[in-house]
């Protein structure tokens, strides 16, 4: 895989999704629902001011998750990113109304297992990728929301309406074309589902279902009605209800990426840090692999300490490295670096 920050820690349902709307808005959408949870998980790890953020892993705990499924094997995982991979978005050309561009999201997915059979994928965007949708969000416009909401949706369809009643919800009450919402919203396919072609079906089994999860499933919630004009549906009224959290500006996330950077960093000021992590460990890592177990560190939640953070996470480690250095006294330990990795990722404290 080419060299790049590599991105990786849980899914950390308290991260913002900034989702650049022609990645939102396709004029076809080719995706699984289980390929949106991890496009919008790779949008929430990355740093899209930083070009060299392009590379996010996944293990294989995440990949069940997302894709909701058990015991998921390698080639299993080979399957879905290679469908991920060869599903390019049209996006129509702002210059030219009558025109389009498809575009490949991603270029590289690369699977491995360390020395203790942990399986992970990294996944790699296209640099056009990288330049329409994260380096340009602001000129092309983007949606913000926390991971936690499109998380929690179980069906391909409420995770459409839920971008799309996110996008509007600043109008607070609006109609739309009953066209424009199986159509343009849901992406159906009359020809494959012809019963849909009837309103009282499409309310029914989609529109209706699709709401009621986005209700009670995210930090939004909407009712909608149908509008007649005598007995034909001239469209649907959407009128929001409530909204639990108002996002941020972009320019106000101060959502610090996994490898331990954020816009306003001081790299003198890290760099003193990293060494404090490194004196837990009595030096015993070098500065690319302190990077590493950081990568993992930020996504816990440590407790708070009056003297900062960094002192947290000194504590942390320390700790941690005492009990590597008991444990080693009663076994041999073939590789240090990745067997400590694995005691913070697991949070092993105690003696085993």
């Amino acid at each position: 895989m080419p060299e790049t920050k590599v991105l990786q820690g849980n899914l950390s349902e308290e991260h913002w999704v900034i989702k650049p709307l022609p990645l939102t808005f396709m004029e076809k959408i080719p995706f699984s629902l289980g390929e949106l949870k991890l496009i919008d998980v790779y949008l929430s790890r990355i740093n899209i001011r930083d070009p060299a953020h392009r590379t996010v892993v996944f293990t294989k705990k995440e990949f069940e998750e997302l894709f909701g499924i058990t015991k998921i094997n390698s080639e299993v995982m080979r399957r879905y990113t290679m469908s991920l991979l060869s599903k390019p978005v049209s996006i129509p050309k702002r210059e030219n109304f009558r025109g389009w561009k498809n575009v490949s999201i991603f270029e590289v997915a690369e699977y491995s297992e360390n020395e203790y059979g942990e399986a992970s994928v990294a996944l790699m965007c296209t640099p056009t990728a990288k330049k329409l949708f994260f380096d340009d969000a602001e000129k092309v416009g983007y949606l913000k929301y926390l991971l936690k909401n499109s998380k929690k949706l179980n069906s391909r369809y409420a995770f459409l309406l839920f971008n799309y009643l996110t996008k509007n919800r600043y109008r607070g009450k609006w109609t739309e074309t009953v066209e424009k919402i199986k159509f343009d919203v849901f992406d159906i396919d009359l020809n494959e589902n012809p019963t849909y072609d009837e309103n009282k079906y499409f309310k029914r089994d989609i529109l209706d279902k699709a709401l009621k999860e986005v209700n009670e499933n995210t930090d939004i919630k909407f009712k909608c009605k149908l509008e007649r004009q005598g007995k034909h549906v001239i469209g649907i009224t959407f009128t929001i209800e409530k909204v639990f959290e108002e996002p941020p500006s972009l320019s106000e996330i101060d959502q610090m990426t996994l490898d331990g950077f954020d816009d306003e960093a001081n790299e003198d000021e890290l760099e003193k840090n990293i060494e404090l992590l490194r004196d837990s460990c009595e030096k015993a890592f070098d500065i690319y692999e302190m990077n590493e177990l950081l990568q993992i560190i930020i996504t816990k939640e440590l407790p708070e300490n009056q003297d900062g953070v960094w002192i947290v996470r000194y504590h942390y480690l320390a700790e941690l490295y005492s009990r590597l250095k008991r444990y080693e006294k009663r076994k041999k330990i073939t590789d240090r670096f990745e067997y400590f990795k694995t005691m913070v990722k697991n949070d092993i404290i105690k003696d085993k």
